[in-house]
C-alpha cells in the first residue's frame, strides 16, 4: 500500500469516527446538524479521494466536488451560527448551499467531464470546477472572519474550537493553492478536532447575543467630559454600552479609554466602539461647555448609533420610546427588554483599589436567574406567572424578555442570607412549571457583574436543557 493510499484511507477512517462522535454529542454542539453535514461531507470527500488514489480519475466520481460543497457550506453555518446566537441561514443562503452541489452534479452530468476537468499533457480546469472553487473558497474565508469573534471567547474549549476551524479553512486554502492532495485530509482532521473539544467543554456553550438586540435599545449616548478629557457625567444608556464592554464607567477615565480618541469631535463623525468582540459604529457629536469667564469648561458629547432611520423606525417602533427616557416593553409578554433591565442597575465603581471586605464590591448582592423552555408559546404565561411571584417578593425584583424562550429574573439583596433565600425562592417557582429549566447564580450587584451573572445563568439553563432532551 502506497504512502498517499494510507493516508487517504486513515482520514476515511478517521471521519467516520468524527461523525459518530458528532451525532452522538450534538446536542452538545452549537449548530449540531451542520457539524454531522459538515464531518459526513468530508467523508465522502475523503473516500473520493482515497477511489482516485487507488483507480486514478473515474467518471462514477461525480460526488466528489458536492461532497466539498457541503462541507464548506456546513462549515459558514457553523461558524456563524458560533459568532452570534440569533443568527439563522436566510431561505436564500440555505438554497445556495443546497443547491450548489446539486448544479455540480447537474454540470457533470449533462455538460460532460470536461466540465470538471480535462485530462491531457496539461491538466485543464472545466469552467465547472472553477465556479466551485470560488465558491469553496469565499465560503471558507468568510467562515474563518465570522469567527473572529470567538477567537477572543473567555472559555478555552470555545476558543480552540473557534481557532481550529480558522486554521483548518486557511490550510485547506493553502493546500489547495499549492494543488497538494491533502485538502480532504485538513478538513477532517479540523472537524474531528473540533467535535472532540466539544465533549471535554460545556455542554452547548453559550453563544453571545447579537449586539444589535441590546444596542437598538440604547437611544442616544450622553457623556460628559472635563477640559482634560475625563471623564464627569454620563446617561444610563452609556452607562449600559460601557457595561457591555465589561466595565462600568468612572469618574476621570480618560475619554481615549471611552471612544478610542480626543475631542473634540466634527458634527456626525463616526466613532467605533468595540463591544462584545465587535465594532460598532456611532454617530458623534461634542459640544463644548464654556466656563463662566468664557474658557473652555469641557465638552458634552452624544453618540447614537449609526444606522439608517427608515430601517430602524420599521424594524424597532417600540424602541424609539427610549430615545424619550422611557423603558421598553417587549410587547408579548409586557416584561422589560434587555437593556431597559439593566438600565435600572447600579452602576458603583466598588471601594478603593486594595481594600479589604467580605461583602461584594458595591455592598449589594445579586441573584440572577434564566429561564429557558423549548416551547415558545409558552413564554407569555411564564411572564404572567413571574411576575405574580414577583409581586410577593419583599425585594426589588427586575423581569425581563431576555432572548427567545428566554425569561431573565434580577434581584438585588443586602445580605448574604436573603440572597440565598430568594435563590431559593426562583428555583421553586420553576419546578412548577412544565418543561422549564432554569440557571440561578449570585454575585455582586453593580451592571457590569449581572453581565456576566446572566450569561452565567443561561449556560447553565441551556445545560439543564440539553442533559433533560439527551
Amino acid at each position: 500500500m502506497s504512502a498517499p493510499v494510507a493516508v487517504h484511507a486513515a482520514t476515511v477512517a478517521l471521519g467516520l469516527v468524527a461523525t459518530g462522535l458528532a451525532l452522538g454529542a450534538r446536542r452538545r454542539l452549537v449548530a449540531g446538524a451542520a457539524v454531522v453535514t459538515a464531518c459526513a461531507g468530508a467523508t465522502v470527500w475523503a473516500a473520493h479521494v482515497l477511489w482516485f488514489e487507488i483507480d486514478g480519475l473515474h467518471h462514477s466520481q461525480v460526488l466528489w466536488l458536492p461532497a466539498v460543497g457541503v462541507t464548506c457550506g456546513a462549515v459558514y453555518v457553523l461558524a456563524r451560527r458560533m459568532g452570534e446566537r440569533d443568527w439563522r441561514p436566510s431561505p436564500w443562503l440555505l438554497g445556495v448551499v443546497v443547491g450548489e452541489p446539486v448544479l455540480v452534479v447537474v454540470g457533470r452530468v449533462f455538460l460532460g467531464e470536461h466540465a470538471i476537468i480535462d485530462v491531457g499533457h496539461d491538466r485543464a480546469f472545466g469552467p465547472v470546477f472553477i465556479a466551485h472553487t470560488v465558491y469553496c473558497f469565499a465560503l471558507l474565508l468568510l467562515s474563518v472572519l465570522s469567527l473572529n469573534r470567538r477567537s477572543r471567547d473567555r472559555v478555552t474549549v470555545v476558543r480552540l474550537q473557534a481557532g481550529v476551524v480558522q486554521w483548518g479553512a486557511l490550510g485547506a486554502l493553502v493546500a489547495e493553492a499549492l494543488r497538494l492532495q491533502l485538502t480532504d485530509v485538513v478538513a477532517v482532521i479540523t472537524l474531528t478536532v473540533f467535535v472532540a473539544a466539544a465533549l471535554f467543554g460545556p455542554a452547548h456553550p453559550w453563544v453571545p447575543p447579537s449586539p444589535e438586540r441590546l444596542l437598538d435599545d440604547l437611544g442616544a449616548l450622553v457623556l460628559v467630559f472635563d477640559d482634560d478629557g475625563a471623564l464627569v457625567e454620563w446617561n444610563t444608556p452609556a452607562g449600559v454600552l460601557c457595561s457591555l464592554r465589561g466595565t462600568d464607567p468612572r469618574p476621570g477615565q480618560p475619554v481615549e479609554e471611552i471612544l478610542g480618541r480626543r475631542l473634540p469631535l466634527a458634527d456626525a463623525q463616526v466613532v467605533e466602539v468595540d463591544v462584545a468582540g465587535r465594532t460598532t459604529r456611532f454617530s458623534g457629536y461634542s459640544h463644548p461647555v464654556e466656563a463662566p469667564d468664557g474658557s473652555s469648561d469641557g465638552h458634552v458629547v452624544v453618540l447614537r448609533r449609526a444606522r439608517k432611520a427608515d430601517d430602524g423606525q420599521r424594524r424597532h417602533p417600540r424602541r424609539r420610546a427610549l430615545m424619550v427616557g422611557l423603558p421598553a416593553h417587549d410587547p408579548e409578554t409586557g416584561l422589560l427588554t434587555p437593556a431597559s433591565l439593566l438600565s435600572t442597575l447600579p452602576q458603583e465603581a466598588g471601594p478603593a483599589p486594595g481594600a479589604a471586605s467580605a461583602e461584594p464590591p458595591s455592598g449589594r448582592h445579586a441573584v440572577v436567574a434564566v429561564v429557558a423552555t423549548p416551547d415558545e408559546a409558552r413564554v407569555t404565561g411564564w411572564a404572567a406567572s413571574l411576575e405574580r411571584w414577583a409581586e410577593g417578593r419583599p425585594e426589588a425584583v427586575g423581569l425581563a424578555r431576555w432572548a427567545p424562550r428566554r425569561l431573565a429574573v434580577v434581584a438585588l439583596t443586602d445580605d448574604v442570607a436573603s440572597a440565598e433565600a430568594l435563590a431559593g425562592g426562583v428555583r421553586s417557582w420553576v419546578d412548577h412549571l412544565a418543561e422549564a429549566e432554569a440557571g440561578v447564580v449570585t454575585g455582586d450587584g453593580t451592571r457590569a457583574s449581572v453581565v456576566r451573572l446572566l450569561e452565567q445563568a443561561e449556560d447553565l439553563a441551556v445545560d439543564r436543557q440539553a442533559s433533560q432532551e439527551g
